[in-house]
């Protein structure tokens, strides 16, 4: 089984990070990859960075 990887700057903009990955998924299709794996937080729209900075305001209020 052929797996790939699919790495890219995930957004807060959710609708722009999904169009990335239906790109990703079809261009992978044709190269034959069945099991193509994303960056955490790839669907939710949620970089890490941004999340840790909202935690800590949560915290510090």
């Amino acid at each position: 089984m052929k797996i790939g990887a699919y790495q890219f700057a995930v957004t807060n903009n959710i609708n722009h990070n999904m169009e990335i990955i239906k790109k990703a998924i079809i261009q992978a299709s044709h190269e034959g990859v069945k099991l193509l794996a994303f960056p955490e937080c790839a669907l939710t729209g949620y970089p890490p960075v941004i999340l840790k900075v909202l935690l800590q305001s949560n915290l510090m209020n």
